[in-house]
């Protein structure tokens, strides 16, 4: 078989088993009543908890560099180069976390906007 025609019928393959997963699955999940892990079918919803969840992972991660930052300005020793580099990695982690904080806030205040427009809209 050449290149040509073991990329036709891959590319078939690929179309039957997409169809058949569009066709069979529906019923299938419908029949098993299973749960929506979700909690929600709202689009703003699932949006806003991704975004709430990203913000708290990222709050985590500045957490830990404001930690490593304290550690790095006590153990610097006295070296003045050590213990300026330590008070600039605070600086900027307490910067990020105060940006970290703004854009939730700002999330928030858009999801709830959306939600109202869309509750009194439909």
């Amino acid at each position: 078989m050449t290149k040509k025609q073991t990329f036709i019928v891959l590319k078939l393959g690929i179309s039957i088993i997409v169809v058949l997963v569009v066709l069979i699955a529906p019923p299938l999940l419908q029949a098993a009543q299973i749960d929506n892990p979700l909690g929600t079918t709202s689009p703003y919803q699932v949006i806003g908890n991704a975004i709430r969840f990203i913000l708290g992972f990222v709050g985590i991660l500045a957490l830990i560099n404001f930690i490593i930052s304290g550690l790095q300005f006590l153990l610097s020793g006295g070296n003045a180069e050590k213990t300026k580099t330590a008070k600039q990695r605070m600086l900027w982690t307490v910067i990020g976390m105060a940006v970290l904080l703004a854009s939730g806030i700002m999330v928030n205040f858009v999801l709830d906007i959306l939600g109202q427009v869309t509750a009194s809209g439909s």
